[in-house]
């Protein structure tokens, strides 16, 4: 029963809100040059973390709240990639945002399309955890690797995910990093 509930807590700490929230703010911190102004980071923190955060303030049946979050996520992470554009964001953050954007599209596909649950926490943890140990390096390796095995424990044990559907999830997020990477920087 204890590490149910364990499985519980982070499956909640890593919900991909509260996941975008800590990148941007780590990013921030640790790769400030990227930004043009704190402002461009606070609007990265509102699009990728607050407003898909919304969607828990409605009380929905689950599965009905897995698809609102996935529509009001799929704008927020939209938005971004727009104002990344109009703003003349730094090239890496366009290629962040339209990670995020393509990401969804895999998962849609992978989930809608082909009908293979895919899932969208795992996609959630590997991007920000890849772009950190990729653009920062040092101890976000350890920090990222025992976060992502923690968070594939917790939705395996809280049986939210198999191992397969979680590894899809995070396929899912390889194949929107290499489309995006292609496509920004070629």
């Amino acid at each position: 029963m204890k590490t149910l509930k364990l499985a519980n807590f982070l499956r909640k700490i890593t919900a991909p809100p509260f996941e975008a929230l800590v990148f941007v703010i780590a990013l921030y911190i640790r790769k400030r040059e990227l930004f043009h102004s704190p402002y461009e980071a606070a609007t990265a923190a509102l699009c990728l973390a607050v407003i898909p955060f919304s969607v828990y303030a409605f009380r929905l049946p689950r599965e009905k709240q897995r698809s609102f979050a996935m529509i009001v996520s799929s704008a927020g992470y939209i938005a971004l990639f727009a104002l990344g554009l109009i703003m003349h964001s730094e090239r890496t953050l366009i290629c962040i945002y339209l990670m995020y954007v393509l990401s969804v599209a895999v998962l849609l596909v992978f989930n809608k399309l082909l009908k293979v649950r895919a899932s969208g926490h795992a996609c959630a943890i590997t991007g920000p955890a890849l772009i950190l140990c990729a653009l920062v390096g040092g101890w976000w390796y350890p920090v990222c690797i025992l976060g992502y095995c923690a968070t594939l424990w917790a939705s395996v044990k809280a049986k939210r995910h198999t191992a397969r559907e979680f590894l899809l999830g995070s396929a899912a997020y390889l194949m929107a990093a290499a489309i995006a990477l292609i496509a920004v920087h070629p």
